[in-house]
């Protein structure tokens, strides 16, 4: 399937005003997870379950310490471990217990799980270079296909805006997610999300009118120069 066919798929959060007044305002408050062993490895992890590491939960401290003048209404949360531990310790700071929501989770990397880039590259020659670049019918072995990921993500994401008109919601989740999200309200094609660097613990902001996206802040992680 063509990249133009996935973007055309995947409908993107910037629909027309109608009679030109915005409707209600959801801000959301994108959070990437702490550091795990598997990013000090440089390894793809994907729906590997890793926890984080020390640093992780010192960098989710940060971040949670940077949220809690802010008044969030509620933290949704991947089902994943790494992901889930950095939404507690901010929700700690809320009163707040995480929602999981599965349409948060990373990409399913199959067969590219727990491998560094050298080692998918020695195994799959050339496979992730086509696979990144949106090469049609180049797909992760045993993963998730682009043009699922990207419509589950818009889902999930469509139906947290749904449920919490006029309020401040924290999202932690993943690189993949936030990246997608971000290529869906500039309405670029999906596979530019590898031009978009996500650290641990990076946020950003996006708000929004119903489904009208707009970028306010960007792997923002000014909370952690305490760390260096």
């Amino acid at each position: 399937m063509s990249n133009q066919q996935i973007s055309r798929l995947n409908p993107p959060f910037n629909k027309g005003r109608e009679g030109g007044v915005r409707k209600p305002l959801t801000k959301l408050f994108l959070i990437r997870h702490g550091e795990t062993q598997n990013n000090v490895e440089l390894k793809y992890q994907g729906n590997s379950n890793q926890g984080l590491t020390e640093k992780g939960i010192l960098q989710a401290k940060s971040i949670a310490k940077c949220l809690q003048k802010e008044k969030l209404e509620a933290i949704y949360s991947s089902a994943l471990k790494r992901a889930f531990q950095t939404a507690e310790i901010i929700g700690g700071h809320h009163n707040l217990i995480p929602n999981i929501n599965e349409g948060l989770n990373e990409i399913d990397f199959g067969a590219w799980e727990g491998l560094t880039y050298n080692e998918i590259e020695s195994q799959y020659p050339g496979v992730f270079e086509k696979w990144v670049s949106g090469t049609d019918g180049i797909e992760i072995p045993e993963g998730e296909a682009r043009i699922d990921f990207h419509k589950r993500i818009s889902s999930a994401v469509s139906s947290i805006i749904k449920n919490h008109p006029e309020e401040q919601i924290a999202i932690v989740t993943h690189g993949g997610p936030i990246k997608s999200i971000l290529c869906n309200i500039l309405e670029v094609n999906p596979t530019a999300f590898w031009r978009i660097k996500q650290s641990n613990t990076a946020l950003n902001i996006v708000e929004f009118y119903e489904e009208s996206g707009f970028i306010n802040l960007v792997n923002d992680t000014c909370h952690l120069k305490s760390e260096s």
